[in-house]
């Protein structure tokens, strides 16, 4: 009996992923999610983004969800700030983007572990000027509900300079 059970659960997840799409956004689609994501950074900059906006693209899979690209964007002097302020966005399958609930202050990698979404980020520690973050964490963000929400963050290390 419990084999039969778990036969049935076994082919009914397999049928639940093999429904979901398969395949990773093209190039042309990502580019359209970066320039997506440039054009709400620029507004929210109030048009003025000082160096200008830079943007990188990640893609992978998430257990649940599929193929998904992650979209991250940086600006230093936005609406004449002097801190860089950075955008996380992530796109479903379907094209539907969500952008992060609280984003990291700055991008070094970015990693996709099951359901979970892993940025590596240099944020700003109590004892640091904003313009020189040391504490080097690990932000997990999950997609609830079809939002990009940050569950959970772990201090890796602190820089010194």
């Amino acid at each position: 009996m419990k084999l039969t059970t778990s036969l049935i659960a076994a082919a009914a997840s397999a049928a639940a992923f093999a429904a979901m799409p398969c395949h990773a956004a093209s190039t042309a689609q990502v580019a359209h999610y970066e320039k997506q994501v440039e054009r709400v950074a620029t507004k929210e900059c109030d048009g003025d983004t000082g160096d200008g906006v830079a943007t990188s693209a990640y893609s992978g899979n998430l257990t649940g969800v599929g193929p998904v690209t992650v979209v991250s964007a940086m600006s230093n002097g936005c609406a004449g700030g002097q801190a860089p302020r950075t955008w996380l966005w992530v796109f479903l399958p379907d094209g539907s983007g969500s952008q992060a609930n609280q984003p990291p202050n700055s991008v070094e990698s970015i990693g996709f572990d099951s359901d979970q979404i892993v940025v590596k980020s240099l944020e700003v520690g109590q004892e640091d000027s904003p313009n020189f973050p040391s504490h080097l964490t690990q932000l997990v963000y999950k997609i609830v509900g079809r939002k990009l929400a940050l569950s959970g963050s772990k201090l890796l290390a602190i820089k010194k300079e």
